[in-house]
This record gives structure tokens, C-alpha cells and sequence, in this order.
């Protein structure tokens, strides 16, 4: 099945929503992040040299996967470093949970999952907006997306799926529950899904380095500063809409900046990213 774009899907902290950090010190993670990184079909057997070129600067003789949160600070500069000079576009989804403590969806009171579900459709929709806009250009036409996702515990896919198609019949019909946003469904083929072990994909092993980077620039978790030096690294690759901007196109912030009850130190990465440091 042919397809013009691929893009890999990881996380980095959780989606309970139960208890949550800072306000329960044994809560979930404050954040959740996901994050895609999309290159065209034409790239995607160079994504596994690229892994491989970062493992070789590790000088990693046993291991063959790359794990984020598992590195070392000089280690995380360097996968950033050469991650961010790439042919891809990221694109990430930063959700700020302290605002949805204890909340319960009753439309999906079945889903353990529905956040999860939720911010990829915040994620998707600035995908799928951007591989629709290259494909006229690079194709002359729309050319789907091949989506790999890294397989979660506990998590149904097909269950995504149909959650997906429910949402395109929707859109097709003019009733979309929550209709701010929307997929460019003419690129995407629900056939074109897989969820995969992040050890066996190198793009998805890439996409937890940017996942993992935007977690660590605004988490707070003990003693544990915010450090956002290696996200920096990647902000040139980061999708932007008209005027250059980056949140609401490549960075997707839930809910706005502003509403997050953030540090100074968290506040400083939105700034970076061109959140005006006089509207908090």
C-alpha cells in the first residue's frame, strides 16, 4: 500500500489523571507529552541510519535502542544535536494535567485511555494539516500517512482506530462532538496504523527523544529542575503556521500556557517557543 509520509508516535510521562503532581506528591506525572516525528517515504529507510548514527556517537557496544530518560545528560545533547539536523518535522502535544485532576469523561467512561485518545487528536490534526499541504506540492495530490505508534501496556489499538473513524464519520457529517479542530482525513488511510515495540523501530526510538526532551524542559518533579537545552536543539524542526509561529502548530499546549499555574522556570521554555512573557 503506497503512502507519502510516515510518521512515529511516542510519549513521555502518563496519562492518569487520578491523583496528579505537585498537588499529590505520589500522583501521576504533572505532564504528558506526545510527540510525532514525520518524514517522507522517501526517508524513511535513512530513519534507521539516523538511530544508528546517534548509538555510534553513544560508542554503544551492547545496546541497540535508544531510551531517553534512560541517558545521561551529554548523551541526551548529542541524540538532540543530530536529531534536530534531519530532513523531519516534529510536532508535539504538551498537556498540563493539574487542571484535569479527578476528571472523568463521561462520553468514554469505558476508555481508560481517552486522554491518550484526545491528544492524538490534538497531535493528528497538526499532522495530517501539514502532509496535506506537502502532498499537493510534493506529489500533486494527497499521499496518506503510514502512522507507527509505540506500543503502550494495556492499550487497544483497534479501539484507537475505530475512535479515529468515528471521528471521520463525524466530520463527514458535520457533527463533530468538539468541532474546533479537525484531521485533513484526505491523507489519512486508518489501513496505514501500526502499533510497534519502540525496540523494533528506529523512528519510534527518535520520536522518544523528542518526547523525552520536551518532558524534561518543563518537568518539576522533587528536586529535579527543568532543564530545556536539548528541546532547544530541536526547535528549528519544529512545524510552524504563518508568521513562524510554533504553539498551535507544532507545539500544541493543553490547556493555554497561561491557565497552567506554571514556575517561572517552566514559563521561561513557552517563551522560547514564543509565548509572550507579559499575557501570564
Amino acid at each position: 500500500m503506497s503512502y507519502g509520509f510516515v510518521a512515529y508516535i511516542d510519549e513521555a510521562g502518563d496519562d492518569g489523571l487520578r491523583r496528579v503532581k505537585p498537588l499529590d506528591p505520589n500522583g501521576s506525572s504533572e505532564w504528558f507529552i506526545l510527540s510525532a516525528v514525520v518524514v517522507r517515504a522517501s526517508n524513511e529507510n535513512a530513519v534507521g541510519r539516523w538511530q544508528r548514527e546517534i548509538l555510534a556517537r553513544f560508542n554503544y557496544s551492547q545496546r541497540n535502542d535508544i531510551h531517553y530518560r534512560k541517558l545521561i545528560p551529554t548523551k541526551r545533547r548529542v541524540a538532540c544535536e543530530i536529531l534536530g539536523q534531519k530532513p523531519a518535522r516534529f510536532f508535539v502535544v504538551m498537556s498540563n494535567k493539574k487542571n484535569m485532576k479527578g476528571y472523568k469523561n463521561p462520553r468514554c467512561a469505558d476508555e481508560k485511555n481517552y486522554l491518550y485518545w484526545w491528544l492524538t487528536r490534538l497531535l493528528l490534526e497538526r499532522v495530517t494539516k501539514f502532509c496535506a499541504k506537502w502532498s499537493s506540492t510534493i506529489y500533486d495530490g494527497p499521499n496518506p500517512i503510514k502512522m507507527i505508534f509505540s506500543q503502550r501496556g494495556g492499550m487497544s489499538y483497534d479501539r484507537l482506530v475505530s475512535y479515529l473513524g468515528l471521528l471521520r464519520f463525524q466530520s463527514e457529517i458535520g457533527q463533530l462532538y468538539l468541532g474546533d479542530g479537525d484531521l485533513s482525513w484526505k491523507v489519512v488511510d486508518l489501513d496505514l496504523i501500526r502499533a510497534v515495540a519502540h525496540k523494533n523501530e528506529a523512528g519510534l526510538q527518535l520520536a522518544d527523544v523528542v518526547a523525552g526532551a520536551f518532558y524534561e524542559a518543563v518537568c518539576m518533579d522533587g528536586k529535579r529542575l527543568c532543564e530545556p537545552r536539548h528541546a532547544q536543539l530541536l526547535i528549528p524542526r519544529l512545524y510552524r503556521g504563518s508568521g513562524g509561529h510554533i504553539l498551535g502548530y507544532g507545539v500544541k499546549p493543553m490547556p493555554t500556557p497561561s491557565r497552567m499555574r506554571l514556575a517561572p522556570e517552566q514559563r521561561y521554555f513557552f517563551e522560547l517557543l514564543g509565548f509572550p512573557n507579559g499575557k501570564w
